[in-house]
């Protein structure tokens, strides 16, 4: 065999060495969980069918064991979320895509035999194509492939934190629901004891009938908004255990008694610069620039030549002999010279540029409005406990004893109660909308946005408990 002889077949062999490739998505994994663990501080875990989800159980055992803290809530989420495990397949898809554009083209393999009409002998042709515009065209194509899997992982990591910001704030939101239900309930108990003791009152014909009939009111006031307080509850219980990935064999879990008390401070002009380098959607839409951008380079300079075949051609002739050479298939740019495509590639440049800038404007105005509520919250959570619950706790105490001197009704005194009790759950409401904001800042800047806070609930008044032992002892003054 000669040298071009050689080369001639040679070539076919190197294409098949070089299209053999397999699939592993352990890279990408990696990469989304390093994204999602410097944003959150959290592990995720791709449940695959393997023996490793066995180690998953029992970590998510564990956890279940103990009052759930907010980052307890978002690690079983990440752990058991079927929502997000569906998501983690979007990788394989990618991995796949990767994988794909490494490759050629299958060759064609072409044959032919002919027999002549007069005489004897044999005709026969074969030929083997490769397409060598895919084989000039893979160093771009695996560029753009790899560019895409890169915007793969970053969206993946970015669904996964929007589902951690939507943990923490149903998170929030139970907490603040059993607090209110907590303190709702004991209060329906103590009117209880009141109406108990204004009946006996009423038999000694020491309250009125119209005192009494207030009493009753209040009493069953209190009864109906506990109720409404416990549907909360169990509607945020469920949103939580929806959002964690748990089944129906898995609800004996609990959550810790209170929300912290609030406390930080936070620049806006930081918050955009770091929402800048660390948002994921952000990333992935720069990627989308920079690999619309070369893919405009690459039309540009290979546009005009839409396929070109290259392979062996051997010819059996009537006498016997073989023929062996290259072949050679081109299309020429006669009609269409890739004007088109360049057209819709740079189309597509423009809308990824201005998708971009849009990305930019709705972190600004997220982090601008999470930062605003997060303002208005802290200082509404001051004022209830600084200023308006020792305010109305003070009008309570002062209504109870005009009212033990007769100096005014039990109508005032019930008005002064049901006022201090709204301030004790506005108070919870607002460190609940405190830590919810919180949440989304988070999540609009994303990254961790360090916040300092006190473990003590924010005044002593605001324990749901002191609320029903406070009713209770005034009705035992009078």
């Amino acid at each position: 065999m000669n040298r071009s002889h050689f080369i001639t077949l040679a070539l076919p062999a190197t294409m098949f060495i070089a299209g053999c490739a397999t699939v592993d998505t352990h890279e990408a994994m990696t990469n989304v969980t390093q994204m999602v663990h410097d944003r959150a501080g959290v592990e995720t875990r791709w449940r695959q069918d393997t023996a490793a989800d066995s180690q998953v159980d029992d970590a998510l055992a564990k956890l279940l064991e103990e009052p759930l803290t907010s980052e307890a809530a978002v690690e079983i989420a990440l752990l058991r979320s079927p929502e997000l495990q569906a998501t983690y397949e979007e990788l394989g898809v990618a991995q796949a895509n990767l994988v794909e554009a490494g490759l050629l083209k299958n060759p064609v393999l072409a044959a032919q035999v002919r027999w002549p009409t007069a005489g004897s002998g044999t005709n026969a042709e074969m030929s083997l194509a490769a397409d060598f515009l895919d084989l000039l065209m893979i160093g771009p194509r695996k560029r753009m492939a790899e560019a895409q899997w890169r915007m793969a992982q970053a969206h993946v990591a970015d669904v996964v934190l929007d589902h951690v910001a939507a943990v923490r704030e149903a998170y929030y939101e139970l907490v603040a629901a059993q607090q209110r239900r907590k303190m709702r309930d004991a209060i329906a108990g103590a009117a209880d004891l009141s109406l108990e003791l204004m009946t006996r009152l009423h038999g000694a014909g020491n309250v009125s009938d119209l005192d009494l009939s207030r009493q009753q009111d209040a009493r069953t006031t209190a009864h109906l908004t506990a109720a409404q307080r416990a549907s909360q509850v169990t509607q945020a219980r469920a949103r939580l255990q929806e959002l964690m990935g748990l089944d129906a064999t898995q609800t004996q879990w609990t959550t810790a008694d209170q929300l912290a008390a609030p406390d930080t401070t936070a620049d806006a002009a930081a918050l955009f610069a770091m929402a800048h380098d660390h948002r994921l959607d952000r990333q992935a839409a720069a990627d989308e620039v920079t690999m619309l951008a070369d893919a405009l380079g690459v039309q540009k300079d290979w546009g005009w030549l839409s396929s070109m075949s290259v392979g062996p051609n051997a010819e059996h002739d009537l006498d016997g002999t073989w023929v062996v050479g290259p072949h050679v298939e081109v299309t020429l740019p006669i009609f269409d010279q890739g004007q088109p495509e360049t057209a819709r590639v740079v189309a597509r440049l423009r809308q990824s540029q201005r998708k971009l800038e849009a990305i930019d404007r709705r972190i600004e105005s997220q982090i601008t409005t999470a930062l605003d509520q997060l303002r208005l919250a802290h200082a509404a959570a001051q004022q209830y406990r600084d200023v308006l619950i020792p305010l109305r706790t003070s009008i309570v105490s002062e209504t109870q004893r005009r009212y033990n001197f007769m100096l005014s009704g039990i109508f005032e005194v019930i008005a002064a109660r049901e006022a201090e009790y709204e301030a004790y759950e506005s108070s919870i409401e607002a460190m609940r909308d405190y830590w919810i904001a919180h949440a989304q800042l988070e999540r609009a800047v994303g990254w961790p946005v360090t916040v300092e806070s006190d473990a003590t609930p924010p005044t002593k008044a605001q324990d749901e408990s002191d609320a029903a032992a406070h009713e209770h002892h005034h009705d035992k003054e009078h």
